[in-house]
């Protein structure tokens, strides 16, 4: 039985989808009539490609989640603005200031929290 030294991207998409779907890597060559070696280079190179993949991933959520938590700074920021000015204060009732007060300094508690929760888990 002969082998294949160049693995052609056909084969090496056939190799990579029998991978993924469970197939050892010798039931694979066997399969595909390619060396062993060449389908354990190309799972090498399919883990690669999943933990870079896995990194932007990561990255991408990582910045996701600070421009939102951005977005909420300034939105309390602006809402804490608003709730002190005079003309605004006249018109409302203490009750709902004090709620508004309240619900402000638990969305900046929360927005803390999520700050600081990653590097709590990494210690």
């Amino acid at each position: 039985m002969s082998r294949l030294a160049i693995v052609d991207t056909e084969i090496t998409s056939l190799v990579r989808g029998a991978l993924l779907a469970g197939m050892s890597c010798i039931d694979c060559a066997r399969t595909y009539n390619i060396s062993k070696s060449s389908v354990s280079r190309i799972k090498a190179r399919m883990e690669a490609e999943e933990l870079i993949n896995a990194d932007k991933v990561t990255q991408n959520l990582d910045e996701l989640l600070i421009a939102s938590l951005n977005k909420h700074l300034n939105a309390l920021n602006t809402i804490a603005e608003v709730a002190t000015e005079k003309d605004y204060l006249r018109n409302q009732k203490a009750n709902d200031l004090a709620l508004l007060h309240e619900q402000i300094n638990n969305h900046i508690v929360r927005l803390f929290q999520s700050f600081s929760a990653p590097a709590e888990e990494e210690e």
